[in-house]
């Protein structure tokens, strides 16, 4: 009986690096990782000196998608902003564009645009990143203005060299990163196998 017991546990043992690699590549081709970014970006010709930061929430790796979130973090004081920090732009009651491209964990292109009403004023707050505006202006707009009355903003023309975008320290594993580790506890446990017959 004990002989039989032991064949079993071997059995099972030496099936065990196959259910590792099965949950492996259920992992690989699993639902992609969400990412979020921060950005940055800083005056050039407004009238307020100094530089905005946010983050850039919920973008999918090698692909171009639509953020969940779009939030200032911070802002020079002389934009006397109207709202509390951090503000979530992507909650305004004027979206117009929202897609970023995310290729191998980088941001590389993509372009933001909202606008909110306040106190009757449609264009009360603005945050562009990278938004290509009409009527001559030069270049691919980075601007904000959150004091409800359009009147102090800060805004540079650079499109996304303008812009400097990080990963956030949020960033999930990448399934590859999973898949690594599935192998090596696969070749622990054959180690074991061969040890034990």
């Amino acid at each position: 009986m004990n002989r039989i017991s032991t064949r079993i546990g071997l059995a099972k043992l030496a099936a065990a690096p196959f259910a590792l690699a099965a949950v492996a590549l259920m992992l690989s081709t699993s639902t992609a990782r969400a990412d979020d970014f921060t950005f940055s970006f800083s005056n050039t010709v407004g009238d307020v000196s100094g530089t905005v930061t946010g983050e850039i929430i919920g973008l999918t790796n090698n692909s171009t998608s639509s953020a969940t979130e779009v939030l200032i973090t911070s802002y020079p004081a002389g934009l006397d902003s109207i709202f509390s920090n951090p503000v979530n732009a992507s909650l305004w009651d004027q979206q117009y564009q929202n897609s970023f491209t995310e290729v191998g964990g980088e941001l590389t292109g993509g372009s933001f645009w909202a606008q909110d009403t306040v106190a009757g004023d449609s264009v009360g707050a603005q945050l562009y990143l990278n938004v290509d505006l009409p009527d001559g202006y030069s270049g691919n707009t980075n601007f904000l203005n959150v004091d409800g009355l359009d009147d102090f903003y800060v805004w540079n023309n650079n499109g996304l060299d303008g812009v400097t975008f990080a990963p956030a320290s949020s960033v999930t594993p990448e399934p590859s990163s999973l898949i690594l580790l599935a192998t090596g506890l696969a070749g622990a446990i054959g180690a074991c196998r061969r040890r034990l017959a």
